[in-house]
């Protein structure tokens, strides 16, 4: 199960992926309304992994994180709350 935290969120985040099988890692970030603001895909190893986001541009409102590798897809909600 992914982690992502914190959450809500104001500079930056962290998403955890335990037991992972594949080295590729697709990390999507959109708004609410479907658009892809950004994207990272990673050659990641094989065991726990960690990754940071760049969340720095984006306004306050609610987010969607997707991940994705060749064994599963999931994607969480986001919320930025910048002061």
């Amino acid at each position: 199960m992914l982690k992502l935290w914190p959450n809500p969120a104001a500079e930056q985040i962290f998403v955890e992926i335990p037991d992972q099988r594949s080295s590729i890692i697709d990390i999507k970030v959109y708004d609410s309304y479907g658009r892809q603001l950004n994207a990272r895909i990673k050659d990641a190893p094989k065991t726990l992994y960690y990754s940071e986001p760049d969340i720095s541009l984006l306004s306050n409102g609610l987010y969607f994180v997707e991940v994705s590798t060749t064994d599963f897809a999931q994607r969480m909600k986001l919320i930025i709350a910048k002061k």
